[in-house]
């Protein structure tokens, strides 16, 4: 996993920049096993990851979630779990670049939904970085380029994604992450789970496996970056 951290975000140990190193992803297991998820070929590599962790977050009052991604997931150790949190936090997502666009992205979100609808939460909460404001900053406010996103007049390779899968933009956050692309600045996204039962006991959440026919592999966007906090 760490290893898949490094070709992503072209890091190494001694340059780690957003990357999480093997010793996090132990803990994660140990801290929230159920939120973490990983794709694996027939071979056994590691090509797509998520982590997550729970959080109390009210989508009315955001500010607690309005801060830098070390801050919220406590340098990616995720000390900062709330075992009762009402709402999952996706703390990364990545899928190798050799196998974007081939569902694997699609497949590690489902077992995210799984999760949410078996512990009975209110939906996910994320920082989507906004991977092509640099592009745009010189002409238009964060603001402005958000808008134009969520109104489809502007293509951001990560927060477009996002909400195709039914995410909705519930604020901006500076300084989330240190990337020039981003210029530091975030979406905060949600995704409400439509199941949501309040009072309604979580039912237990086991090992989740699941094979995939990958599709073919397509070509990235000009200019597409690895990866992003989700």
């Amino acid at each position: 996993m760490e290893a898949l951290q490094h070709v992503v975000y072209g890091t190494t140990r001694n340059n780690l920049g957003d990357a999480m190193l093997a010793e996090q992803f132990i803990e994660h297991t140990k801290i929230f096993p159920q939120g973490q998820y990983i794709a694996v070929t027939d071979d056994g590599r590691v090509v797509g990851l998520t982590a997550s962790m729970r959080v109390t977050f009210n989508p009315k009052r955001p500010s607690n979630l309005i801060e830098p991604w070390r801050e919220t997931t406590a340098d990616a150790w995720l000390t900062t779990h709330d075992p009762n949190g009402n709402w999952l936090y996706g703390v990364e997502s990545s899928v190798h670049a050799d196998y974007r666009g081939r569902g694997i992205g699609r497949a590690l979100m489902d077992a995210r939904w799984h999760v949410i609808r078996k512990l009975n939460l209110r939906g996910m909460v994320a920082g989507g970085a906004l991977k092509d404001y640099h592009r745009y900053a010189d002409r238009m406010s964060v603001d402005a380029y958000v808008r134009a996103v969520v109104r489809r007049e502007i293509f951001d390779t990560n927060l477009t994604k996002q909400i195709h899968m039914g995410f909705k933009v519930v604020a901006i956050i500076p300084n989330y992450v240190e990337d020039p692309d981003t210029l530091g600045y975030a979406a905060l996204i949600t995704w409400e789970n439509p199941d949501y039962q309040p009072g309604q006991t979580p039912e237990r959440v086991g090992t989740h496996h699941t094979t995939i026919r990958l599709k073919p592999r397509k070509q990235p966007r000009s200019g597409q970056s690895p990866a992003a906090h989700a």
